[in-house]
C-alpha cells in the first residue's frame, strides 16, 4: 500500500504540475480571451477527471493506496504551485 501511495502522488503530482505549465504556457501565447477560458476548461476536467478517479479507487481495498496518493499528489501540486504563483504576487 505505501508503494502504491508513493507512486501515486509522484504520478499525479507531476501530472498536475505538467499540465498548469502547460495551461500557463497555453494561456500566455494565445492573445484571445476564448482560447485562455479554453486552456481553464480544459484544466478544471483534468483536476475533476483526477478526483473522479481518487473517489473510485478508494472503493477497492487492493487499490486504496493508489487513491491516497492520488490525493495526496493533488494537495502537494497545489502548495507547490501556490508556492510558485504566490510568491510571483509580493
Amino acid at each position: 500500500m505505501v508503494v502504491q501511495a508513493i507512486v501515486g502522488c509522484t504520478l499525479t503530482c507531476g501530472l498536475l504540475m505538467g499540465a498548469v505549465l502547460f495551461g500557463v504556457l497555453f494561456v500566455a501565447a494565445s492573445g484571445s480571451d476564448g482560447v485562455a477560458a479554453l486552456g481553464i476548461l480544459i484544466g478544471v476536467a483534468l483536476l475533476g477527471s483526477t478526483i473522479a478517479l481518487a473517489v473510485g479507487t478508494a472503493r477497492n481495498p487492493m487499490r486504496r493506496g493508489w487513491a491516497m496518493g492520488i490525493w495526496l499528489g493533488i494537495g502537494m501540486a497545489a502548495l507547490l504551485e501556490g508556492l510558485c504563483f504566490g510568491g510571483m504576487m509580493f
